[in-house]
């Protein structure tokens, strides 16, 4: 056996074992010294009734678990609370209660800012997937209904720039995305696609409204069609204050559109500014591009300024022939167009309005 002189530093190679006996444990002790509590498994220290706890106990953990109502131990900070690494001082950020069982999702790209970072995060994991018919959701599978007449959603954006990795957003129907207001909340398509289907930045479902956005086509990927917003046979569609516009850089190689409706009836484009410059040679450039409906086109602003552009358009009516019935009619009021107008180039056709069979 080694002879240890306790008032000389001692170092052990291997380890020391405390309280070992199983002898029962009683509150005497002297400051300084250390035990192994065998009721509740942890190290501890003698504290004296001077550095006792604020629950009186003079054998102090030296190791700690969750805070409790009876226990002293360790705290995580939540979202809403910012903690200064250096200080350690708590600061409370207000936080207002989650909306989206009122269905209204919220989303940010600022990260814990809002319900979701994205919004197709938002899509399918509140209000699900095609495959699961949008009932598959935390929020539909609650309310055991897709979004409908008596359970629309909204996709409140904040403020910010927005990206999907997928370049596009099928919405579903009854489903509606808005931005901030004074157009903080950007979306930008990076890539479009091979066809309007596939090359469109959000897919428009029945019953749905877009308001106070900005949609930005970014295409770099030398696509053969990049466009911002497509309805197909979808009734009921709002697009209201909202800014279309592209990249200086764009390399969209066939025709790039900004909104493209095909079928449906009651749909309105209003308050919106279409603001398309690119130096690129695009073969087509289609501002609005709308077939076999009727719809309103109110109080908008229309200017192109994309001289390389073999055919530039503000707005192509195709096959739009109705009932005699003025509410039927394609209604356009307000607008202004300015198409290429300082262009030099020759051999180009502008047109503002077009019209096709209409």
């Amino acid at each position: 056996m080694s002879v240890v002189d306790l008032k000389s530093l001692v170092i052990f190679d291997k380890s020391i074992v405390l309280s070992n006996s199983g002898e029962i444990q009683d509150n005497n002790g002297q400051s300084g010294q250390l035990r192994f509590n065998h009721n509740i498994l942890k190290f501890e220290g003698y504290h004296s009734n001077a550095g006792a706890d604020i629950f009186g106990n003079i054998w102090r953990p030296l190791t700690q678990d969750v805070a409790s109502t009876s226990n002293l131990g360790v705290i995580r900070v939540g979202n809403n609370l910012l903690i200064n690494p250096t200080t350690g001082i708590l600061s409370a950020v207000a936080s207002g209660e989650s909306r989206i069982y009122q269905l209204v999702i919220t989303v940010s790209p600022i990260l814990n800012a809002a319900d979701f970072q994205t919004i197709n995060a938002a899509i399918s994991n509140a209000i699900g997937t095609p495959a699961g018919g949008y009932i598959d959701g935390s929020v539909t599978s609650n309310i055991g209904s897709p979004p409908s007449a008596i359970y629309p959603f909204v996709i409140q954006l904040g403020p910010g720039q927005y990206s999907e990795a997928l370049n596009q957003i099928v919405l579903p129907d009854y489903v509606s995305l808005k931005g901030e207001d004074n157009y903080n909340s950007v979306i930008t398509q990076n890539a479009g696609n091979v066809n309007i289907t596939t090359g469109s930045m959000i897919i428009l479902g029945q019953n749905c409204a877009i308001n106070n956005l900005v949609v930005n086509l970014a295409d770099t990927s030398s696509s053969q069609v990049s466009n911002a917003l497509y309805s197909l046979n979808k009734s009921n569609v709002t697009i209201d204050s909202c800014i279309f516009t592209c990249n200086t850089n764009i390399n969209t190689t066939s025709t790039m559109y900004n909104i493209v409706i095909n079928g449906g009836t009651n749909n309105k484009i209003s308050n919106s500014q279409f603001i398309m410059k690119n130096n690129n040679a695009i073969t087509n450039i289609k501002c609005l591009d709308i077939t076999n409906t009727s719809l309103s086109i109110l109080n908008n602003s229309f200017d192109i300024s994309i001289p390389n552009a073999t055919n530039s358009t503000a707005i192509q009516l195709n096959n739009c022939n109705d009932t005699e019935s003025i509410l039927d009619k394609t209604y356009i009021d307000g607008i202004t167009i300015s198409n290429n107008y300082y262009s030099t180039v020759s051999g180009k056709t502008n047109y503002g309005i077009s019209l096709y069979d209409s």
